[in-house]
């Protein structure tokens, strides 16, 4: 409940920003099952324009029923929503200022998870945030043309799914 309201008090704080990784655990998961009507506000900053919001899911948390319209949801209200496999623990950093690091992944307890203010660790979390969005992999937003073909969303969808590492048995729901 603590690493819940410490997370929820950053991001209400936000003015610039928020980079966000979110490994295969408790709290991703629950963000990820709660009503889908939950994801389709913006995060706006306190002038009510869009944050840059840039986010990594784990791979693994595309098996849970509903996350991908979830992540659907989410990007169509601004998150640059990203995949990848294996992300080592969550994170929130808001600003380049102010960051939650979740362990509950590792240790369902939350002992180690912190959060943290006006720390060299923050631009550090914030870098390994960036560069992992880098390398993930996007979810698609719009048909592509590719070599003269047009994919469609569901043919782009089972791409990205399949390049993320998801199961065949979630492909073919």
């Amino acid at each position: 409940a603590e690493i819940r309201s410490a997370s929820i008090a950053v991001v209400a704080g936000a003015e610039r920003s928020i980079l966000a990784m979110r490994a295969h655990g408790e709290r991703s998961i629950q963000l990820l099952t709660s009503p889908l009507v939950d994801h389709d506000s913006p995060t706006l900053d306190s002038a009510g324009q869009p944050l840059r919001y840039l986010a990594v899911y784990d791979s693994r948390l595309l098996e849970l029923d509903d996350a991908l319209q979830t992540l659907r949801r989410r990007q169509a209200s601004g998150e640059d929503v990203r995949i990848a496999e294996d992300v080592p623990f969550s994170a929130i950093v808001v600003d380049g200022l102010q960051a939650v690091v979740d362990l509950t992944n590792i240790e369902p307890s939350g002992a180690g998870s912190v959060s943290l203010w006006d720390s060299p660790l923050i631009t550090g979390i914030g870098n390994l945030v960036e560069r992992l969005h880098a390398r993930s992999l996007p979810l698609p937003a719009v048909d592509l043309d590719v070599d003269g073909e047009l994919y469609s969303q569901r043919d782009q969808t089972i791409l990205t799914l399949l390049a993320a590492g998801a199961s065949d048995a979630k492909i073919g729901r």
